[in-house]
This record gives C-alpha cells, sequence and structure tokens, in this order.
C-alpha cells in the first residue's frame, strides 16, 4: 500500500496535514513498518479539540468497519498526568470491543512538571508509547509517569522516534521525531503480529501483554527491572513473534461471586533457563462515552487486582496495577504459573475479567559470550531464532532442536558469525516463498544470505514450497543451509538428511545445501528432494566464479517441473567455479518437455568452466545435455549411481 499526503474533511472543508500524513506512512506507507500487510484500513484525522479525536475514534469503531487496530499520535487539550475522561473512553472500547489503542505518551519530557505522560495514553488498556534516540537512549523529550493517584505505569514501551524518514524533513532535514512517530512503529509491528496471528485482531489484552515480554532494554535500564521513562524496554518484532506462541489466554475464567481466587497454567519449559513471565488484565469502565460530568465515576470498575505467582517458588510479582511482570530462573522442565486474586481488592459490577498470560525467555542465549573461544549455547527454538540479533557472533548448539514451534521460519538475512552445530540436529525448519517483488532478490533457507561459516550441523524434515505470483526480473535463492554464500563464506561437514523444495518460480536457483554460492561448500550431503524451476542442483543450483564445491555428496533426486528450465546437475546445477570430488547418487528428472536451451547433468548441468572436468582436480563426473524435444538427449555418466531420465 502506498500513501500520499491526505486529505481531511473537518468542518465542511478539506484540508491537508502533515502531520497526520508522516504518522499515516510511517505505518503503512510503501517504507512503513507495515507495508505490504493486507486489511488495513488507513485513517489519518487531526483537529483542534478533543471532541475532533473522540469523533474521529468514533466513525472507526462503528460496528461496519470492524476496526481492530487505532493508532492515537496527538496530544490533547489536557494536563499530563490526570486520567480523563478520555481515558475512560479508549479503556472502554479497547476492553468493550476488543480494539488495540496505541497511543503516544506526549513530547513534554522536557517541561519540568510538565514531563507526565499525557492523556489518553494514560489508559489502563492501551499501549502507550515513548521514545528513543539514535543512541538507543529515552529521548529527552518522551513523556513518562503515572497518573496521579493511579498506577498506570506509562509507557509501555518505547520504539525508535528520532530520524524516521517521513515524508517532509524534520528540523535536521533526516525526517521528523517524537513520540507520535515511534507511536506508528509499534502499530506496525503489531499489524504484521495481527496478520500473523489472527486471534490477536480481537485480543488487545494477549497483544499488550507480548510486547511487553518481549521488549529488549534500553541503555541504562538495569536488567529485569521496569524503568519509569522506558517501560518495558524498546519494542523488538522478532521477540514478539516468540512471545506470540507463548501466550496464555484467560478469557472467561475470572468471574465476580464463582468464589474461584485461582488461576493456573503448567507450561513446558528449557531447565536452567531465565524466563519472563507478564500477567496483563482489562481494567473495566463504566461507560462508553465520557464527559466533564463523568469524572466521578471513572474509578468505579478499576479495583481489581491480581497478583503473579510461579508455583513452589520464591517468585512472586505484587503491584497495584493491571500488569505484572517477574523474572524467574527454572530448575525443570515444567512450570507453574498461578494467578491469585488480591484479598484485599473486589470486582464490582462486572461479569468477567479479561486476561491474558505470556512467558518467554529472558536470556537470549544457554550460556557463553559470543566469542569464538566462548561462543553462545542454543538448547531450544527460541535460543535459535535469538542468533538474527546478534549476527556477527559465535555459536554453538548444545542440543538438537526442534524448530516446528515458531511456525514458518524466517532466515536469518545476513549472517557474518560462526555457527557450530556441534553434530547436533535443526528439525523441522518450514518456509513459504511468497509473491515476489520486481526486480527484487529474496533468499531463503536457514540464513538468507552467509558471510560467515557453518559447520558440523545436520537438519531434518526441511520444507520450503512457494506460494503467489513472481514478477518478471525477480529472483529466489533457496537452499536448507542458505539462500546464498556470499564470497569468503564457508559450508563445511553439513548433512541435509531429509524434505523436499517446491519452488515454482522460473528465476529460481535452488539447491540442497545453498541456492547460489560465491564461497566454499565442502565435505557436505544432501539427501532431501529438489525440485523446482531455474537452476537446481543436488547442493547449490548456481556456483559462481568464486565459488567451489568438494567433496559433497547428493543422494536426494532432483526434479524439473517446468519446460522453461535452464540448468539441472546431481552436484551443481549452472557452474563457473571449482567442482572437484563430487558424488551424485541422486535420480535427476525432468516432469516435462525440456526447452532447447535446458541442459541436464549427472553432476553439472550446465558448466562454463573447463577447469572444472581437469582430472587432476579429482572430479567424478562431468557435463551431460539433454533435449528432451528431439527425444535425444546425450549424457556422459562418471561415478554417478543415479538414474538420468524424464517422467511421464
Amino acid at each position: 500500500m502506498q500513501l500520499n499526503h491526505l486529505t481531511i474533511h473537518r468542518g465542511g472543508r478539506n484540508f491537508q496535514t502533515d502531520h497526520a500524513t508522516d504518522v499515516a506512512r510511517t505505518f503503512v506507507g510503501s517504507l512503513g513498518m507495515a507495508s505490504g500487510v493486507s486489511a488495513i484500513h488507513s485513517f489519518a484525522a487531526q483537529g483542534t479539540q478533543n471532541v475532533d479525536m473522540i469523533n474521529a475514534m468514533n466513525w472507526l469503531l462503528q460496528p461496519q468497519r470492524n476496526v481492530r487496530l487505532i493508532n492515537v499520535s496527538w496530544g490533547p487539550v489536557v494536563l499530563g498526568g490526570h486520567y480523563s475522561w478520555m481515558d475512560g473512553f479508549v479503556d472502554f472500547h479497547a476492553r468493550n470491543n476488543n480494539v488495540t489503542f496505541v497511543v503516544a505518551a506526549g513530547n513534554a519530557g522536557t517541561i519540568p512538571g510538565l514531563e507526565m505522560a499525557m492523556t489518553p495514553a494514560l489508559g489502563f488498556n492501551v499501549i502507550s508509547v515513548g521514545s528513543t534516540n539514535i543512541n538507543g537512549n529515552v529521548s529527552s523529550e518522551s513523556a513518562f509517569g503515572q497518573a496521579f493517584g493511579l498506577h498506570t505505569r506509562k509507557p509501555s514501551v518505547v520504539a525508535p522516534g528520532t530520524r524516521l524518514e517521513t515524508t517532509l524533513p524534520g528540523p535536521d532535514g533526516r525526517g521528523n521525531f517524537g513520540t507520535s512517530f515511534a507511536t506508528p512503529v509499534v502499530s506496525g509491528i503489531i499489524a504484521r503480529l495481527m496478520e500473523e496471528f489472527p486471534i490477536l485482531r480481537v485480543r488487545p489484552d494477549k497483544v499488550k501483554a507480548i510486547l511487553i515480554a518481549s521488549a529488549t532494554q534500553v541503555n541504562g535500564q538495569a536488567p529485569g527491572a521496569w524503568s519509569n521513562i522506558a517501560g518495558a524496554g524498546r519494542v523488538n518484532y522478532h521477540r514478539a513473534r516468540m512471545a506470540a506462541r507463548n501466550a496464555v489466554g484467560f478469557e472467561n475464567t475470572i468471574r465476580t461471586g464463582s468464589g474461584q481466587t485461582r488461576f493456573s497454567h503448567t507450561v513446558s519449559v528449557t531447565p536452567n533457563s531465565r524466563i519472563r513471565v507478564v500477567a496483563f488484565w482489562m481494567k473495566n469502565s463504566m461507560a462508553s462515552y465520557y464527559g466533564p460530568g463523568a469524572k466521578g465515576q471513572l474509578h468505579e470498575n478499576i479495583h481489581t487486582n491480581y497478583d503473579l505467582v510461579i508455583r513452589n517458588t520464591s517468585s512472586v510479582s505484587r503491584h497495584a496495577s493491571n500488569i505484572e511482570i517477574l523474572w524467574h530462573n527454572t530448575t525443570s522442565s515444567q512450570m507453574t504459573i498461578d494467578i491469585v486474586q488480591m484479598a484485599n481488592k473486589h470486582v464490582r459490577n462486572l461479569s468477567r475479567d479479561i486476561g491474558a498470560v505470556v512467558w518467554m525467555y529472558e536470556d537470549a542465549f544457554a550460556g557463553g559470550a559470543g566469542t569464538a573461544a566462548n561462543p553462545y549455547l542454543i538448547r531450544n527454538a527460541t535460543q535459535l531464532d535469538n542468533m538474527r540479533l546478534s549476527p556477527t557472533s559465535h555459536f554453538r548448539l548444545a542440543d538438537s532442536i526442534n524448530i516446528a514451534s515458531l511456525g514458518r521460519w524466517q532466515p536469518i538475512d545476513t549472517f557474518r558469525g560462526t555457527l557450530d552445530g556441534n553434530n547436533f540436529a535443526i528439525n523441522q525448519l518450514t518456509m513459504v516463498i511468497s509473491a515476489t517483488r520486481y526486480n527484487s532478490e529474496q533468499f531463503f533457507g536457514l540464513f538468507g544470505r552467509l558471510y560467515g561459516t557453518v559447520r558440523n550441523l545436520r537438519l531434518n524434515q526441511i520444507h520450503i514450497t512457494s506460494a503467489g505470483g513472481q514478477h518478471e526480473g525477480s529472483w529466489v535463492f533457496v537452499g536448507g543451509v542458505v539462500g546464498r554464500v556470499m564470497a569468503g563464506g564457508m559450508i563445511s561437514q553439513v548433512t541435509i538428511a531429509s524434505g523436499y523444495t517446491d519452488v515454482n518460480r522460473w528465476n529460481a536457483r535452488v539447491g540442497g545445501i545453498a541456492g547460489e554460492s560465491f564461497g566454499s561448500i565442502a565435505d557436505s550431503a544432501n539427501s532431501m528432494r529438489i525440485g523446482g524451476v531455474g537452476n537446481l542442483g543436488g547442493i547449490v543450483g548456481a556456483n559462481q566464479a568464486s565459488g567451489s564445491v568438494l567433496f559433497c555428496v547428493n543422494f536426494g533426486e532432483v526434479t524439473y517441473w517446468h519446460r522453461d528450465a535452464r540448468a539441472i546437475g546431481g552436484i551443481v546445477g549452472w557452474n563457473r567455479g571449482a567442482v572437484s570430488s563430487n558424488t551424485n547418487r541422486g535420480n535427476i528428472n525432468a516432469r516435462n518437455t525440456l526447452n532447447s536451451r535446458a541442459s541436464m547433468g549427472t553432476i553439472i548441468g550446465h558448466n562454463e568452466v573447463t577447469a572444472a572436468f581437469n582430472t587432476s582436480n579429482q572430479n567424478f563426473g562431468i557435463q551431460g545435455t539433454a533435449n528432451f524435444t528431439s527425444g535425444n538427449g546425450i549424457f556422459i555418466f562418471a561415478n554417478s549411481s543415479g538414474r538420468v531420465g524424464r517422467q511421464g
């Protein structure tokens, strides 16, 4: 979705607003956080009176519009620190209409006595957002603090709010700044989560708990502590995706008069890990509209409170708020989370409380320091996914890992560190290649692009498929380990034990180990079935001039799906580099009649380097070509036990 300058209609006339336009573009513009996310209804409004904003939100909240997420980046005519009728308005609709409100905390942080967060960011049920600067610190202008006399704990999280590229340059010529622009960064993350996890569209309690559980500490924030100026910390999209899988719902369980005061869930965890647990529940409000005369009713139903407890431990969180957070060191493979209603609090005029509990591993890794001598240790799927947080570090598997719980794997785009598999396995890696963009390159595998080293690793049950269309000029690079090995990148002693690729992209380079290589692949084996269109190889789809493939074995079937194929080989599909001492034992098949440009070979499908066949390099196979149109293909076999032929 692309947004141009927005025209806003108010008071019988149209006018343009730079602020609303820039906020909307940061959210859903072509370079925005939620660019490409489906089913987003974009709306911007601006006014000089609080009632203008309330009227705009009432318009959005009409049932026929089915709005699930509202970004509020505006400063009202109300002093900060005072819970107002507007806070009550958003609290009511967040809870009763299941709408997620993301609200800017305000930019009064440098004004003595007025640095408090602004309404409606003081709402109990909203996600209030502060901003960070280019150094990762909380911006000096970012407002903070709880409402007077209430425990609202604001902001909830912080996000980058400085030098964001918007439609107009800011004071420093590098884009606008402030909590108004940090807020759509958070909204964009939420929109992406809602698309991946549809239940979040009607569970604002889970959304808030997920963001708080997954936030990372900002500079100067003590580990394991809530910050008065940064809340839970800086939002982190990748950690939020992990936390979303651990969200536990408590809907319809806590009821007035039931006599039940404790609600429990037992979850499986990794022993000797540090875990963050967050409990959040929605506070109730009396009415759907508040005005100046409603102030006496604001707090009628906001007294319910609960404690968060890890059973049979000393880990307890007790705050007079609707957010409870604790950090717990696990000692066994199970953890029981208890939500306990406080004895001195009560529920009035309330049929049920709505709440969510989210837990996730606090420590990114199981040990180590990320150096070559003391690499980070990885024991579970979350820690494997955390590699993307430190892509230049050194890692070692400490156990075999099943990553099915992560759903569709998002490749670690650029990895410059080292992964030592320690002869352990990564199991059930699943990826879906979506519709490609114009003139783009996309990389799929455990890693997207590899500048570093991967060694001593096994991968089982890899499933890579494609969906949607492809634009002309776009390329996809697909491999079990990496989409593309960059110059200097190295893969050695890696085994792909099982799985398949089904890549229906004519501009594709697909291999069992790598889609394309400018680096080194050695002493590795593939048993995964390779299927698709383009350049296909049992080890690598395309080997460039600086690339080398040495002492590798392919056992997997390599199959063309479409006549518009280019090159298919048992080891390398298309080659310009060094290919020596490799063995193919897999079948090579063409499901359809190939065109005259396509070529097939038991080792190399199409070769452009004579040295690749130099017997002094102990090459075990040479190029073969086939034209199934005329049915007189020519094949030369050398140490290949696989079958070459056409199916159907």
